[in-house]
C-alpha cells in the first residue's frame, strides 16, 4: 500500500475522531453508577465511580462534581469511552446496573460456593462495592437462571444426541424413591418437562459401576460406558492387598510423626507433613508411600519409638517397587481425567496395564465382570480404531443406533518411540484412526450420567 494512502486513511480516522463528541451526561454514565440502599433502591445525588469512589451531585443541577472526579482521576477517559463505543472493549459499561450488580453476587457466591446468608452479612457489605441485595432477590434470580439455561439447552438439543452435555440426576424430595426404577421414572419425566425430550431419545448412559446405574441401564434398555477412573481404583485397591502388611506398617509412623514432640523435630528439619491414606482412594496411598521415602531421611536413627515403627528392610524394597509401579498407574488415572479422552484411549491404556500387571484383567479386561454393556463398548473402540469389519454380530446389533450409510477410514500408522511415561508409551503404539461421520462422535468415557 502506498504512502499517499496510508496518509488518506489517517486522516480519515483523525476527522471521525474528531467529530465523536460525547456528553458530560454520556461520559458520567460511563464512569458512574446509582447506589442502592438496603431496599435496593436507588439512594438520590450519590454514585458510585468504577474505582470505588463515592461522589455527591444533587439532581438537575449538571454534572460538573462527577467530571472533575473523572478529569482528576481518569486523564485519559476520552479514549476510554470512544473505545467502548466502538465496540473494541468490552460492553460491561452500557448495561444495567441492577443486572451488573446481580451477576456480581451470583457469581461471587456460587462460583465461591458460600450461602446464600453471606450477602446480608455486615462485614461482606463493608468491603465490597456491589450494592446490597436481599436473600429474595438472590433466588429469584437463581430461578430465573435456571429457567434460561433450561430453555438454551431445550433450543439447542438435537432429536438424539447431544455429545458431551449430560445430566446429573438429583432426586429432591426427601425420603424419594432413589432405586433405579425411581431414577428412571425421575429422568423420563425430567426430560419431558424441561427438554420435550424422551428416555427414548437417549442412546447411552455413562456412569460408574454402581449396581443402581447398572440396574438403571437395564431397566431403560441402554448400554452403560462404565466410569473407567472407578474400574481402575477397583482394580488397584486388589492389587494393593498383596502389600496389606507393608502398608499397614506406615499409617502407624505418620501418626507418630503427627504428635508434639515429633512433629516439632520434623518442622525444624523439613517443611514436609506426614501423610495418610484413605481407604476408598489409592492415590492416597500413592502419597502415602511417596511422602514416607521423603521424610525417611529426616527421622532420627536413635529414636527407640521411631525405629520401632520403621518398615523393615525388605519391606522397603518392596515398598520401593509398589512406589514405582503406582507411579506408572497414576499417569494413567490423570489422563483418564482428561476431557477428550476416547473410550479407545481408555482400552488402550487398559491393556497396557494388563500387561504390567497381569491381575489387572479382573476389572480392566474388555469383558471384566464389571462391565454392563461389552459388546457396545468393544464395538465403538474397533469402530475407533478403524476396525468396524471385524465387528461382530452382537457388536453390530449394539451400535445399530449410531449406524451411517457413508464412512471413511484412515490408517495413520504411527512410528513407536520409548518414553518415560506410561500413557505417551502405551498411545505410541501404531493404530487406526476412524474419521467420524457427524452422527458418530467419539464415546467419552467421562463420569457424566446420561447422554442424549
Amino acid at each position: 500500500m502506498s504512502t499517499s494512502s496510508n496518509q488518506a486513511r489517517i486522516k480519515h480516522t483523525v476527522s471521525i475522531l474528531k467529530a465523536t463528541t460525547y456528553s458530560n451526561a454520556d461520559i458520567s454514565a460511563y464512569y458512574f453508577s446509582a447506589v442502592l440502599d438496603a431496599f435496593d433502591e436507588e439512594v438520590e445525588g450519590v454514585f458510585r465511580c468504577q474505582c470505588g469512589t463515592l461522589h455527591r451531585q444533587s439532581p438537575r443541577t449538571g454534572y460538573s462534581n462527577l467530571m472533575s472526579h473523572i478529569r482528576d482521576q481518569h486523564h485519559d477517559y476520552q479514549e476510554v469511552v470512544m473505545e467502548a463505543d466502538m465496540g473494541a472493549g468490552t460492553l460491561a459499561p452500557w448495561i444495567k446496573q441492577s443486572a451488573k450488580n446481580m451477576h456480581g453476587w451470583l457469581d461471587w457466591i456460587i462460583s465461591s460456593n458460600l450461602q446464600l446468608q453471606f450477602c446480608k452479612r455486615a462485614t461482606t457489605r463493608r468491603y465490597t462495592n456491589l450494592n446490597r441485595i436481599s436473600v429474595e432477590s438472590l433466588k429469584r434470580a437463581m430461578g430465573n437462571v435456571t429457567l434460561a439455561v433450561e430453555a438454551k439447552i431445550k433450543a439447542e438439543l438435537p432429536s438424539q444426541r447431544c455429545g458431551t452435555p449430560s445430566a446429573s440426576l438429583l432426586i429432591g424430595e426427601d425420603g424419594g424413591d432413589h432405586s433405579a426404577e425411581g431414577h428412571r421414572v425421575f429422568l423420563d419425566s425430567m426430560l419431558q418437562r424441561d427438554y420435550d425430550k424422551s428416555l427414548h431419545d437417549c442412546l447411552f448412559t455413562v456412569g460408574d459401576n454402581c449396581a443402581v446405574n447398572r440396574r438403571l441401564a437395564t431397566i431403560a434398555h441402554l448400554p452403560l460406558i462404565g466410569c473407567a477412573s472407578h474400574r481402575l481404583n477397583f482394580a488397584v485397591q486388589a492389587y494393593l492387598q498383596s502389600y496389606k502388611d507393608e502398608l499397614d506398617s506406615i499409617p502407624n509412623l505418620m501418626r507418630k510423626l503427627r504428635t508434639l514432640n515429633h512433629a516439632a523435630k520434623l518442622r525444624a528439619k523439613t517443611s514436609l507433613r506426614p501423610v495418610l491414606r484413605h481407604d476408598t482412594r489409592w492415590s492416597s496411598t500413592y502419597a502415602m508411600v511417596g511422602r514416607y521415602f521423603c521424610l525417611a531421611g529426616f527421622i532420627e536413627a536413635d529414636d527407640e519409638d521411631m525405629c520401632e515403627l520403621m518398615p523393615s528392610p525388605r519391606s522397603v524394597k518392596r515398598l520401593l517397587s509398589l512406589l514405582s509401579d503406582l507411579k506408572r498407574i497414576e499417569y494413567v488415572s490423570k489422563s483418564l481425567q482428561c476431557g477428550t479422552t476416547t473410550i479407545l484411549d481408555v482400552r488402550l491404556w487398559f491393556d497396557g496395564l494388563i500387561e504390567v500387571e497381569p491381575s489387572f484383567a479382573e476389572y480392566l479386561a474388555p469383558r471384566a465382570r464389571i462391565v454392563h454393556s461389552p459388546d457396545f463398548e468393544s464395538g465403538c473402540t474397533k469402530v475407533l480404531d478403524g476396525e468396524g469389519a471385524k465387528l461382530t454380530w452382537a457388536e453390530s446389533a449394539a451400535l445399530e443406533p449410531f449406524a451411517i450409510e457413508h464412512s471413511e477410514s484412515e490408517f495413520d500408522s504411527e512410528s513407536g518411540s520409548s518414553t518415560s511415561n506410561m500413557v505417551e508409551r502405551f498411545q505410541s503404539r501404531p493404530r487406526h484412526v476412524w474419521t467420524r461421520a457427524p452422527f458418530t462422535e467419539p464415546v467419552h468415557a467421562r463420569n457424566d450420567f446420561v447422554s442424549c
